[in-house]
């Protein structure tokens, strides 16, 4: 089976099976260090609908599509917000358990999940939600889609709010998994099915807090 290509810096390479993933030396990015970056053109790798989202939305779907614009081949989450209230906690999520599985940022930097994303609806709301070691939760803020390719950063350690595990509000690495989550503030699906392209994720080490 193909896989999603995946290019790892060497300070995460420990414990990941040879062969899994293509690897490439850390790069030096405008805003620090990439740890991880992962596109889809082969498939959609170990993303795929969370079980929250399914057991919201049984029509929520994730493969890999084509899309003008994107670089190859985008990872695709089609989806309906019926109502505004969406009463079994208001997101549609792509989920990945193995991403982050090996990124432990300097403990005197930040890591930042920057996404390369386009959206049907123009207003839609989306967000980062993670998990520690610790099992605390956390989320970041949320950014607006403006219906466009567009480049939006998400910084891990300046969450919105954080609950459960040790509730410290302090990231315990590595984290157990991560989600790029729709939020439903952007109003109920216009046109459902509606569409959130994800192009590529990357995870940029920061020069500092």
């Amino acid at each position: 089976m193909k896989r999603a290509r995946l290019h790892i810096s060497l300070i995460c390479l420990v414990g990941i099976a040879a062969g899994t993933f293509a690897q490439t030396t850390r790069s030096e990015t405008n805003t620090g260090v990439s740890l991880v970056k992962q596109t889809f053109d082969d498939n959609q790798g170990d993303w795929s609908v969370s079980t929250g989202t399914k057991t919201r939305d049984a029509s929520a779907t994730a493969s890999a599509a084509e899309e003008p614009g994107a670089n190859g081949k985008a990872l695709l989450l089609s989806y309906t917000f019926a109502d505004t209230g969406d009463a079994a906690g208001g997101l549609r999520e792509l989920y990945s358990q193995t991403f982050m599985r090996k990124i432990i940022p300097k403990v005197d930097r930040s890591a930042i999940v920057r996404v390369r994303v386009k959206g049907s609806q123009v207003g839609r709301s989306i967000r980062v939600n993670y998990k520690d070691a610790s099992e605390e939760s956390f989320y970041t803020p949320a950014a607006k889609l403006t219906g466009d390719w567009q480049v939006l950063e998400f910084d891990l350690s300046k969450p919105a709010k954080h609950w459960g595990g040790d509730d410290k509000g302090v990231v315990d690495w590595p984290l157990r998994f991560i989600t790029i989550s729709a939020v439903n503030w952007g109003g109920k699906s216009k046109e459902p099915p509606e569409k959130l392209w994800l192009d590529e994720v990357e995870v940029v080490q920061s020069g500092g807090k």
